[in-house]
Formats: structure tokens, C-alpha cells, sequence
């Protein structure tokens, strides 16, 4: 049996869950060894969310699947590694079975040449969909918590940092804020600000690149 291997990994799921992708690609590759399958590649998918489709591992582990006849079994070690969405899940699955290629999950006990491995991954997929949902839900409700207590949410905008999970005003990038407000109230536009802080030397927030007109713009209209 031909295999390709396809590991996933975002930032705060490695550090949480410790399912490095090295970690992930050790694994399937024990497993085609107990199997004596021959594993053509690996995948490797770092830093992106399984909330999307739209990642260019997967996308080249798809067109290879279309394109050629060489991989007979994909594999990897979850199932959520391929996508945390169930409609996305089912779409992949179809894709491969369309092209007469297998499916299996190294750490759970299913594949797609059972009835009953089939309908297991459709299960596992409404799973991971409801966590999803779940911990969508519980956002919502922190943020409206925090709205209607009258706390800031997000990220803070110029002029303002956090401490100890309270917004303050930063006292530098309040001064330059001041700066802002008064060249334009003198009429000076949102271009001509960008060019003269820059000439200063002023950095953007957190000392990012270049003021342009839009950061200025989105400086002078950001609530707090």
C-alpha cells in the first residue's frame, strides 16, 4: 500500500497539547512500518487552524490525490488534524474516495474501507464540530460579559497597553496621539501626518513598520 502522511499544527495547539508535528509524523511512520506500507511523503502543516480548508499542505496533499494515481491511503494522526469542521471532513473524505483512496487515522480505530469505519468518522466529526461550536459559544458570552460590565475587549488600539488585564494609557504613544490630533485639526491630511512621523522616526504601535495614510486614518476614528 502507497501512503501519504499529513501532519497539522497551530502555535497554541502545540504548546497546549503537545501534538508536535515531529511528534505527529513519528507516529505514522511507525504505523506504515507495522503495516510494511511503502510512505511516499509527509505532509507538514505549521501554524494553521483546522477551522479552514484553506491551508497549502492540504491543498497539495488534494492535488496530488487528483493528479495522480501513486497515493493508495492517506494518513494521519487525528482525525482533527485534517479539519476540525464535520462538513469539511466529509468533504475531504469524498475527494479521496472519489479517487479511490483510503483514509486512516493512525491513534483512532476506524478507515474508510468499513460501513461501519465510514459512519465512525462521521461521528468523530460532529464531535469535533461541536467543540468547536462550544468554545465559539463560550467566547461570545465572555465578550458580552465583559461589554455589558463595561470592560474593553480585543486588542488595544494606539495609545493604550494592558496591565494586569485592565486597560491604561500608554503615556509615549499618548503624546504622539496628541501630535496626530492637532495636525490634523489644523488641516494636515492623513498622508501628510504619515510622512512626518515617519521623518521623526515614530513608530508604528509596538514599533511596526511604516505609518501610512490608512494607520493614520484608523488611529484617529479607533475607540477605545
Amino acid at each position: 500500500m502507497r501512503a501519504a502522511g499529513y501532519v497539522r499544527v497551530s502555535t497554541d495547539e502545540q504548546a497546549r497539547e503537545g501534538c508536535s508535528l515531529d511528534n505527529q509524523e513519528a507516529r505514522i511512520r511507525a504505523y506504515c512500518d507495522s503495516q510494511e506500507w511503502d510512505l511516499i511523503h509527509i505532509l507538514r502543516e505549521e501554524g494553521y487552524s483546522g477551522k479552514t480548508t484553506d491551508r497549502p499542505a492540504l491543498q497539495l496533499l488534494l492535488g496530488s490525490v487528483r493528479d495522480s494515481a501513486d497515493v493508495q491511503v492517506v494518513l494521519v494522526y487525528k482525525l482533527d488534524r485534517l479539519s476540525r469542521n464535520q462538513r469539511d471532513v466529509l468533504n475531504i473524505l469524498h475527494e479521496l474516495e472519489s479517487h479511490n483512496v483510503l483514509f486512516k487515522s493512525v491513534t483512532e480505530s476506524f478507515d474508510t474501507t468499513t460501513p461501519g469505519g465510514r459512519a465512525f468518522m462521521g461521528m468523530l466529526g460532529v464531535f469535533n464540530q461541536l467543540e468547536r461550536d462550544t468554545i465559539a459559544e463560550r467566547t461570545k458570552d465572555a465578550l458580552a460579559h465583559k461589554k455589558a460590565n463595561g470592560e474593553p475587549v480585543g486588542t488595544p488600539g494606539y495609545g493604550w497597553k494592558v496591565e494586569n488585564g485592565v486597560w491604561i494609557e500608554d503615556e509615549a504613544e499618548q503624546a504622539v496621539l496628541c501630535k496626530i490630533r492637532e495636525w490634523y485639526e489644523l488641516g494636515a491630511s492623513y498622508g501628510w501626518i504619515a510622512d512626518k512621523l515617519n521623518s521623526e522616526r515614530i513608530p508604528c504601535k509596538h514599533g511596526g513598520a511604516k505609518w501610512h495614510a490608512s494607520t493614520v486614518r484608523s488611529v484617529l476614528n479607533a475607540k477605545r
